[in-house]
């Protein structure tokens, strides 16, 4: 009867140790982070969210706009804004270093990626540029959204606060065209 209580002490000690073991092996991934060419990635706004973010008129348009093999040139366009020309910067680097990642990793090439003060709405691109326009609420942007058209993607947020939250609303959009492009869920 005793070697059988032991039995079972030792059994039961060697399963809670197993799970010990695995429970510390598995962790969740944080919100805002996901794995792609095998790092771990750090977005600036929480993906779960980011995920919600309309795409017009669909993801497919979007990833076709992206990867473009014609495109040579990439344009991260915004109008300058004394309150919002930092929030551009910011996007902008984010944007630009995870696309040039995304490039390299998917297309085995990066184009030139630069930006691209405007005084009005860009005009369209030649065949191989590609224009990403960075709205924020003072170039009047409505809606948080990424939107292709004629060529050019706009990446838009109107509410650039970060109360109860560590992005704006273009943190959010910029992150859904990274999500799209590096096709994580």
């Amino acid at each position: 009867m005793r070697n059988i209580r032991c039995t079972k002490t030792y059994i039961l000690i060697i399963l809670v140790l197993i799970l010990l073991i695995f429970s510390g092996c598995i962790h969740k991934q944080a919100s805002n982070q996901r794995l792609f060419g095998g790092k771990l990635i750090t977005f600036r706004a929480d993906l779960d969210e980011a995920a919600k973010v309309p795409v017009y008129p669909n993801e497919t348009v979007l990833l076709a706009t992206l990867r473009d093999p014609q495109v040579n040139w990439v344009y991260l366009a915004y109008i300058p804004n004394e309150t919002e020309n930092g929030f551009y910067a910011v996007t902008g680097y984010e944007l630009a270093y995870k696309l040039t990642a995304a490039y390299k990793a998917m297309l085995g090439r990066v184009p030139a990626i630069r930006d691209m003060p405007l005084n009005e709405t860009p005009q369209q691109p030649a065949r191989d540029e590609l224009i990403i326009w960075m709205r924020g609420p003072g170039a009047g942007a409505n809606q948080t959204a990424v939107s292709v058209d004629r060529g050019i993607i706009i990446v838009e947020g109107p509410d650039f606060s970060e109360v109860n939250r560590t992005w704006t609303d273009l943190d959010l959009a910029a992150d859904r065209l990274l999500m799209v492009m590096m096709e994580l869920e």
